[in-house]
């Protein structure tokens, strides 16, 4: 029973047991962003980043579809898809990708009208179409090959095949043309073209394959009836599957035939190699040369992907075979066969396969690892989550079920968490049993209670264990009892370690410490040295003491008797500390992000992830175990054997590149979208209109695609980070106006950066009306508007002036020719009137005619002061003044200096008539009793002070300031440059003040 037992294990477990040697795969579909169906081309630019060609079912011949058939980019996280050039037609498929010696690529399309070659740069993005002599469009194309510097191409246009050379401005040279009667069929992807110095090899699976000159003679045949249409059933055509170039020669393998041949150049023939490892059985067949001219040959037999090498003349296999579905052809792109290769194998899929460089052993690649333990010298006792223990042989590095029966029946202990060894038994737990184990009969037996979140052994004959929300509970192996402990249904227990009678518990709200034999108990929360109270491991470590492993990446030392914690490590990704071994003073670190390689004399630490070998990055917690070979670690996926003097830190040469950029383009009024590097590279800076301020980028590591364990960084002028963690996709909605500077960085799982840190300037362009042009031409425009306005305003009271001194001139010209006239003819009149009357004896007529020749004469003298001329300014207002005082009842107070030298003749009018007019206002509006009046001479102007006692005027009042006769004095004091000075209030007089500067010394 137990044998028939142990083989139905060994069956159902056999596909978990990893060799030393295997192969890591990452698989990526539709559901990552790959639209191509049917791959029919693969290439790796200069850079490491993987172009994909083929075919769309949603673009096909026989659909109206308006979607358009695109070439992908996949930089090992994103997937771009790069337009195809306009060929006049519907683009149907894309055949091949050729990446020439200068890392361009040459592109076979096929479109609806015809077959089509560019010459594709992935740099820029950038197609160059290859010209052909042909009229109209090409029937077919077969692959292109490179030979003595130069890179050819066989077209066909009806039933004639041309060998073109391809020149480097990418037009053609026909070198020779055929016929053949089988040419009615098309070349394809089966054509094949064997390149050597006298002659080539040409074959199809339409036609038999034939030697033919550089000239076009055909030197060779080799006749098939297979090829003919009369065909044998079960048979199959003898066309060339695949080849490769190695040692000087081109070996051959016929289509379903699994013997590999080899050509002899010098007798043209085709021989079969004959080496003890020269057959491969298959169903699907690929061969790829690398750049270091390595090659490998994948073959695909019975659900079962393998890789073989040439080695001599043997093709012996390298790493475990795959398992795998098949459903088309095989493409495959490497940049060195030794690390890894890129697969497409027919399903809708491309494949990565990382080659393990042997320093790292994978065991049980698929399950999570719970604990580890020597079983025996030779074998590790292995636990998993779910599909219970197993044994490694450390010498024969063989996997088997560690089996165990239950009741005469298989038991799989599920989540264990610890195993401990007590003679002849092992003592665990199965989920919520604490089960016993026989070693030599490995019979176990169950002891239920509670669900068991960690265990230790405390005595020769207990058990402690710790639970989630229950009990710290105790186990009696003698009496195989439960008992609690202490009650510990508020918190969680983690994991517990126990030294002596100190039990220390990691718990998710801080630490319990419990001592057996005072049975007291601590919780201690609120730990200031982690940033939250969740431990997720604890352990007792000699030479060290109890030591914490923290969620957040910290790993405590603990002093119990002073409830005292040191940090002794901080991990640079702050994530969870899973276990502990010290081997040689170097702290071997289990992470949730990798096996961290820690020097506590150094400080120096090493990460090592999936990139260096390991199966999974997240350390699983309890599985750790030092042996003299080396060191085992489990993961979340399989467990980890490597020794420590041997595992070197994988180095990364790359460089952080941006790939794409899409924002809105203002001259192309819509989004826009680039994946040219060299204009994305040569941009100095990035302008974002501001209609619209979004945009997005791309960014990707060189030489990286399948290193996906690397984080993407970005901030904005030196402020704080932001971290986009494996997203490499940088999006902003709405930029605020402004310069920037876009800083991105990549940094490995250690937190160090790789490469150079990307450097992007961007300009967030402001609406012009809130731009500061804008607001200088605005306040410039105002400026200038206001000094049109105020030199119009300066123009306009020119010409008020103009106009004033004109009026005032007029008016005393008039004033002058009216005088004279009175004086002239009609006070000659009155003379003449006073004489006559005299003369006759009437008295009476005479004194009238004398008092209105008296009235004449004063009239005259207000309308023209001749005075000025005969007397002077000075004594002309002295006249005036004494005229007012005989002439009305004011009393008048003058002090008037002499003036005369200071001012001409026109000036002295002005002056005099101002006074004038202000004396006769007074008489005329005032009511005044007094009058006084000033005239001072100082040393650069005269003061000129005229004070009345009146009634006043409220200034305030509409109009009083801009009345004719105020205006006119006031236009009289402007004329000679002077100022004037008003002050009134009703009922309490006037004050008049002027000062007018000396011009005239």
């Amino acid at each position: 029973m137990r044998k028939i037992i142990s083989v139905l294990c060994l069956l159902l477990c056999g596909g978990l047991y990893g060799q030393y040697g295997q192969i890591q795969q990452k698989s990526y579909s539709k559901k990552d962003g790959l639209e191509i169906d049917k791959i029919h081309g693969m290439a790796l630019d200069n850079d490491g980043f993987l172009w994909i060609a083929g075919e769309d079912f949603d673009v096909r011949e026989i659909l109206n579809s308006e979607k358009k058939l695109q070439i992908q980019r996949f930089n090992g996280r994103y997937f771009h898809n790069i337009d195809l050039p306009d060929v006049g037609s519907r683009i149907l498929n894309v055949f091949e990708l050729y990446k020439r010696e200068d890392g361009k690529f040459y592109i076979k399309i096929l479109a609806e009208k015809g077959v089509h070659l560019y010459l594709f740069d992935p740099f820029t993005t950038q197609y160059t179409k290859v010209k052909f002599s042909v009229m109209g469009f090409l029937d077919a194309l077969g692959g292109v090959f490179y030979y003595n510097e130069m890179y050819f191409v066989l077209s066909q246009k009806n039933r004639t095949v041309k060998l073109n050379v391809i020149n480097e401005d990418s037009t053609t040279e026909e070198l020779f043309s055929f016929e053949r009667d089988e040419n009615k069929y098309l070349l394809d992807e089966s054509t094949v073209v064997l390149p050597f110095k006298d002659y080539m090899f040409i074959g199809d699976d339409n036609f038999p394959l034939f030697a033919i000159s550089w000239k076009g003679d055909i030197l060779k045949e080799f006749p098939s009836a297979l090829f003919s249409r009369a065909k044998i059933a079960n048979t199959y055509k003898p066309y060339i599957d695949e080849y490769f170039y190695a040692n000087g020669t081109y070996y051959l393998m016929f289509f379903k035939n699994p013997n590999l041949f080899k050509v002899d150049e010098k007798r043209i023939e085709i021989k079969p190699v004959l080496s003890a490892n020269s057959v491969l059985e298959n169903e699907h067949l690929r061969a790829f040369t690398d750049k270091n001219n390595q090659t490998v040959v994948s073959r695909t037999y019975h659900d079962t992907l393998s890789f073989s090498r040439l080695v001599g003349e043997n093709l012996e296999p390298f790493f475990d075979p795959v398992n795998t579905s098949l459903s088309g052809s095989m493409n495959m792109v490497s940049n060195d066969i030794n690390e890894e290769v890129w697969m497409s194998l027919g399903n809708g899929q491309i494949h990565h396969f990382k080659f393990s460089d042997n320093k790292v052993e994978q065991y049980l690649e698929n399950e999570s690892i719970r604990y580890l333990m020597d079983l025996t010298e030779e074998k590790v006792l292995i636990a998993t989550e779910g599909q219970g223990w197993f044994t490694l042989d450390k010498t024969l590095k063989k996997i088997q079920p560690y089996e165990i029966i239950e009741n005469g029946k298989p038991l799989r202990p599920y989540s264990t968490r610890n195993i401990i060894r007590d003679g002849e038994r092992l003592w665990s737990n199965d989920g919520g049993n604490v089960i016993e184990v026989d070693v030599k009969s490995q019979e176990a037996k169950a002891y239920r209670h509670y669900p068991v979140a960690c265990m230790e052994g405390h005595t020769d004959s207990t058990l402690v264990y710790g639970t989630f929300g229950y009990n710290l509970m105790q186990f009696n192996t003698r009496t195989k009892e439960h008992t609690a402990i202490v009650a510990t249904d508020s918190i969680d227990i983690i994991d517990i370690a126990i030294k002596d009678n100190i039990l220390v518990g990691a718990t998710n709200k801080g630490v319990l410490i419990y001592d057996f034999a005072s049975k007291k108990q601590q919780m201690i929360q609120d730990i200031l040295e982690v940033s939250d109270n969740y431990f997720l491991m604890t352990d007792y470590i000699e030479d060290v003491g109890f030591v914490l492993g923290s969620r957040d990446g910290k790993i405590l030392k603990v002093n119990v008797e002073e409830n005292a914690f040191e940090v002794i490590y901080e991990d640079e990704l702050k994530t969870g500390i899973a276990t502990i071994v010290i081997k040689d003073d170097v702290w071997w670190i289990n992470t949730f992000k990798g096996l961290v390689a820690y020097n506590p004399e150094t400080n120096s630490k090493q990460r090592y992830t999936v990139l260096d070998g390991f199966s999974n990055d997240e350390g699983n917690r309890y599985s750790a175990l030092q042996t003299n070979e080396g060191l085992f670690f489990g993961t979340i996926e399989g467990l980890n054997f490597f020794d420590p003097n041997q595992i070197k830190p994988q180095i990364i040469n790359s460089k952080l590149v941006q790939l794409r950029y899409k924002g809105y383009s203002e001259s192309n009024k819509g989004t826009i979208e680039s994946y040219n590097r060299e204009l994305l590279s040569n941009t100095e800076e990035v302008t974002l209109s501001a209609l619209r301020k979004d945009f997005e980028i791309d960014v990707a590591l060189t030489d990286a695609i399948a290193k996906t364990n690397y984080l993407i960084n970005y901030r904005l002028d030196n402020l704080d980070w932001n971290t986009l963690g494996s997203n490499e996709n940088i999006k902003f909605a709405n930029l605020a106006p402004g310069k920037y500077n876009l800083e991105v960085e990549a940094l490995n799982l250690s937190g160090k950066t790789i490469g150079e840190p990307l450097k992007i300037k961007i300009n967030s362009e402001n609406f012009f009306y809130k731009t500061w042009w804008f607001y200088l031409l605005v306040t410039l425009g105002v400026t200038l508007f206001l000094l049109y306005l105020l030199r119009e305003s300066q123009f306009k009271k020119q010409r008020q002036q103009k106009f004033s001194q004109q009026l005032i001139a007029s008016q005393e010209e008039e004033r002058t020719r009216i005088a004279r006239e009175l004086h002239d003819s009609v006070g000659q009149q009155l003379t003449m009137i006073k004489k006559h009357a005299h003369k006759q004896g009437d008295d009476s007529i005479a004194q009238m005619t004398n008092n209105a020749l008296e009235e004449v004469r004063a009239i005259s003298r207000n309308l023209y002061p001749s005075i000025l001329k005969q007397l002077g300014l000075t004594e002309s207002i002295e006249l005036l003044i004494y005229d007012v005082e005989q002439e009305t009842s004011l009393l008048v107070y003058s002090e008037i200096d002499n003036i005369d030298t200071h001012f001409s003749n026109g000036e002295a009018l002005n002056i005099y008539r101002f006074i004038q007019e202000c004396v006769s206002n007074v008489l005329r509006h005032s009511s005044s009793e007094t009058l006084s009046i000033k005239l001072e001479k100082q040393s650069k102007s005269i003061t000129i002070t005229i004070v009345d006692s009146g009634q006043g005027f409220d200034m305030a009042k509409k109009g009083i300031l801009q009345s004719l006769g105020m205006r006119t004095m006031t236009e009289r004091i402007r004329i000679l440059d002077g100022e004037i000075n008003i002050q009134s209030k009703a009922n309490f007089g006037t004050t008049i003040r002027v000062t007018i500067p000396i011009v005239h010394d």
